[in-house]
């Protein structure tokens, strides 16, 4: 819905993330991390790493998981990083330091739109008894920007993504370390 945007509608992105899948798995890999970097990719990657799991359930030894790039950021990272933000949101401070870091001439900052401040779902559990709520993202921000993107600095977002690249690490040797499914006793 933004200009320069590319979209897979869920089920054709939860189909793409199983052949993936299905194809690492026919090459042997029993131990596989899907690294995430879009916040509405997550739900979809789940149902693609559960309906290959199932699809695969007499086998053991097979660990499919998903992490995002954000959630591998300690709590005190974005402080030490001087990050106004405390959580990531879309187009915000993290994300557009992390790009500034990368690929800083892919970054506008005269075009940043002014800080719509760090609630990335306005209204967001504000609903009674309801715990998410269906909504497109035009209807939250007008931008795509969502967040403090104006706050960004290539050096906040090496600080993230150095955080985020340790713990990456920490977590594959923990995955490499898993203990494999136990065999059910008949």
């Amino acid at each position: 819905g933004f200009c320069g945007t590319m979209t897979l509608q869920n089920d054709r992105y939860i189909g793409v993330v199983e052949d993936l899948l299905e194809s690492a798995l026919e090459s042997g890999f029993r131990r596989i991390l899907l690294l995430n970097g879009h916040g509405g990719n997550e739900a979809p990657a789940r149902i693609a790493m559960y309906n290959v799991r199932f699809r695969r359930r007499a086998e053991r030894g097979l660990h499919l998981a998903l992490v995002s790039w954000w959630s591998l950021i300690p709590g005190a990272a974005p402080v030490r990083a001087g990050c106004v933000q405390a959580a990531v949101s879309h187009a915000c401070e993290w994300e557009t330091s992390a790009l500034l870091a990368l690929h800083p001439e892919s970054v506008r900052a005269d075009l940043a739109p002014d800080d719509s401040g760090p609630e990335p779902w306005p209204g967001a559990g504000t609903r009674r008894y309801v715990a998410d709520e269906a909504r497109q993202f035009a209807e939250v921000t007008v931008t795509g920007a969502l967040g403090l993107p104006r706050q960004a600095s290539a050096s906040k977002g090496e600080a993230l993504l150095s955080a985020a690249a340790d713990a990456l690490v920490e977590l594959v040797r923990d995955i490499s370390g898993w203990a494999d499914t136990p065999q059910p006793h008949h």
